[in-house]
């Protein structure tokens, strides 16, 4: 585990109740193993020229987060469970290791903030694929000028043990996941609303979840009734500038698909490769004249090139398969057969996310860019994202899929493109 610490220091914080003492925070580095107990440590430096006995909690507390849940509380419990007092000598630190198990079934990259201490939350990336190893001491991390802790680690067993008997511990965090988070329901697509004005007034919203259809215990599993999603997609294009304010045209889009967001494929060139594959209707729930359906199956690779916390670029080609019996049989000389879609940005500061189209004639197309910001970064504790959007093209929506269109609308995102 000691591999596993960032020798970096995550932020400054005093310890309410401490006193003679700065308390610094040590994070686990930016990737961590499934299998291991999860860890972060207080170094306790004392600057005065007198020794101090410093009192330390048993427990620490922290709530994690991903795109799969809101928010999930975790308890921590001290390496040292004999006791709570630590002797620093003058001019010299001890570091205390706190050890939480994370529940089996997390995944991805999740989103960590300490409670009761004055730190920016960290991203830290959950790895399936690394080889499993003992968990060491973190106090064995660096050089210490004071007295070696006595204390050894809590082993994976006591930890495990004891957080099903403390109260709140990961017992409770778990069964908070399987009926929160692991709930299964998830959001999907970018959900937003904005306004534009060229010529008349109009505002385009679109709502979008997917609901996971099994949950394995092995959260590695990428087997396919482990990954099998359903998702519900509608797309909405509102005039404002009518007397009565109709929806113009709104787009409903169900899909069943398998999903993984990380195959396991390692490549030099990538730093990581998930995938998306299924069926997906389109609609209007118009009849006559302005009836649009279709119907199609789809292929996606999702790349990922560099870090999510320091720029991440994401390259996600859509490939299309229609039948031959679509409603709209001219639908492909407008969409294409292939979808392109990029993003880049960090997990939490601003992203710039397009899709190109490419139509099966010379001057078909659109080209869509949509830019997000977290409001929290102007709005301290607020939640989602000021939003643009720019549509220049054809089919900007399923009704007027054959009129070219150029549109700028801003507004107001809850989620954003996270694959």
């Amino acid at each position: 585990m000691a591999s596993l610490l960032s020798s970096a220091i995550a932020s400054l914080a005093i310890l309410p109740g401490i006193a003679h003492a700065d308390v610094s925070v040590l994070y686990p580095a930016s990737t961590l193993k499934t299998d291991a107990p999860f860890t972060i440590t207080l170094l306790l430096d004392n600057p005065d020229k007198e020794a101090a006995t410093i009192t330390v909690p048993e427990q620490l507390h922290a709530n994690i987060s991903n795109a799969d849940f809101p928010q999930l509380p975790i308890t921590l419990l001290r390496a040292d469970h004999s006791t709570g007092a630590i002797e620093v000598k003058p001019g010299g630190f001890r570091k205390v290791a706190y050890l939480a198990r994370l529940p089996p079934n997390l995944r991805g990259t999740i989103r960590v903030q300490l409670t009761g201490f004055d730190t920016a939350p960290v991203l830290i990336a959950l790895d399936s694929a690394a080889n499993k190893s003992p968990a060491a001491d973190p106090s064995a991390n660096g050089t210490e000028t004071g007295p070696t802790p006595t204390a050894a680690p809590v082993s994976v067993a006591a930890l495990a043990a004891s957080q099903v008997a403390s109260p709140g511990g990961q017992d409770a965090a778990s069964t908070a996941l399987l009926r929160g988070a692991e709930d299964r329901l998830s959001p999907y697509e970018p959900m937003y609303f904005a306004v534009g004005k060229n010529g008349d007034t109009t505002a385009k919203f679109q709502l979008s979840f997917k609901y996971r259809l099994g949950l394995p215990k092995d959260p590695t599993s990428r087997a396919l009734l482990d990954n099998l999603y359903f998702s519900f997609t509608e797309r909405s294009m509102w005039d404002l500038s009518a007397d009565s304010h109709p929806f113009e045209d709104s787009s409903y889009m169900p899909s069943l698909f398998y999903y993984v967001p990380d195959t396991d494929v390692k490549a030099s060139w990538f730093s990581k490769l998930g995938l998306e594959s299924g069926l997906r209707h389109e609609s209007n729930g118009k009849a006559g004249d302005e009836s649009r359906s279709m119907n199609y199956a789809y292929v996606r690779p999702i790349l990922h090139f560099g870090d999510p916390t320091k720029g991440e670029w994401t390259v996600a080609p859509k490939l299309y398969y229609y039948p031959v019996d679509n409603n709209n049989p001219d639908m492909h000389q407008y969409r294409g057969y292939v979808d392109l879609d990029v993003a880049y940005g960090t997990s939490d500061g601003w992203q710039l996310a397009g899709t190109l189209r490419k139509g099966t004639k010379a001057d078909y197309g659109s080209a869509e860019l949509q830019f997000t910001y977290p409001v929290a970064k102007v709005w301290a504790g607020a939640g989602g994202y000021f939003y643009a959007d720019l549509f220049s093209g054809y089919g900007e929506n399923l009704l007027d899929y054959n009129k070219h269109s150029n549109q700028v609308r801003v507004g107001y995102s809850i989620t954003r493109q996270n694959w």
